[in-house]
């Protein structure tokens, strides 16, 4: 299946399932089906989405190598690792993005190249492979949930790099406000919101009775102060 436990995969922004078993998706000598019409029956012909595919596979394997195995990598104490390594690997593929980009809907690109990307990667190479990413990310996040929301500390971890990992998808990774995030991810397991919100009550009151506890808790406020 495609998972980021086990498998080679991911969805991309239209719903479409890539790389190793994905359904529907066999591969014969690592050229994935339709190339040959993609390509006009050559090597040299326009560039396919395959391509967008040949770009985000080894950066997805590289991922659950670290992240989704018996590594040391692999901490759910430290959700901040697989969030750094994602930025990290987006800013490096930025060059080759680019030139891959430019060869699907450049001013030398066929219209067949140009539709098909409209269609099977209306954000662009670059979000593509962020979204391969980021559903790799979503996939060790639902194998790692029923631990991680057993464990208060352990689930504020997670919580606060969402949030952290979001802001900063939406700002230097500019990821389009329309493509799901982290957050829209973690939203999405079982109980987590309702988890969320009982960590950030339990947090409120224990901040109230602190306050109420201290001798400046009863203080009259002092003007201006």
């Amino acid at each position: 299946g495609v998972d980021g436990q086990s498998g080679r995969g991911w969805v991309d922004a239209a719903g479409r399932a890539h790389g190793e078993g994905a359904p529907g998706l066999p591969w014969t000598d690592g050229i994935p089906p339709g190339f040959a019409e993609s390509t006009g029956g050559t090597a040299g012909g326009s560039v396919g989405l395959w391509a967008i595919e040949a770009l985000a596979a080894p950066a997805v394997m590289r991922f659950q190598f670290h992240f989704c195995s018996n590594r040391p990598t692999n901490r759910i104490d430290r959700p901040h690792w697989p969030t750094a390594h994602i930025a990290a690997a987006a800013r490096a593929a930025e060059g080759t993005c680019a030139l891959l980009q430019a060869a699907l809907t450049g001013e030398g690109a066929t219209k067949e190249a140009k539709a098909l990307a409209a269609k099977l990667a209306p954000y662009g190479v670059r979000v593509e492979l962020l979204l391969a990413l980021l559903f790799a990310l979503g996939n060790k996040w639902k194998a790692e949930w029923q631990r991680v929301r057993e464990d208060d500390a352990v689930a504020c971890v997670w919580l606060n790099e969402a949030v952290a990992f979001e802001s900063q998808l939406r700002g230097p990774l500019a990821l389009p406000t329309r493509a799901p995030g982290v957050l829209a991810m973690l939203c999405k397991l079982s109980g987590a919101v309702s988890r969320w919100a009982r960590l950030e009550g339990d947090a409120s009151a224990e901040a109230l009775a602190r306050v109420l506890r201290s001798p400046r808790g009863w203080a009259e406020a002092q003007p201006g102060a």
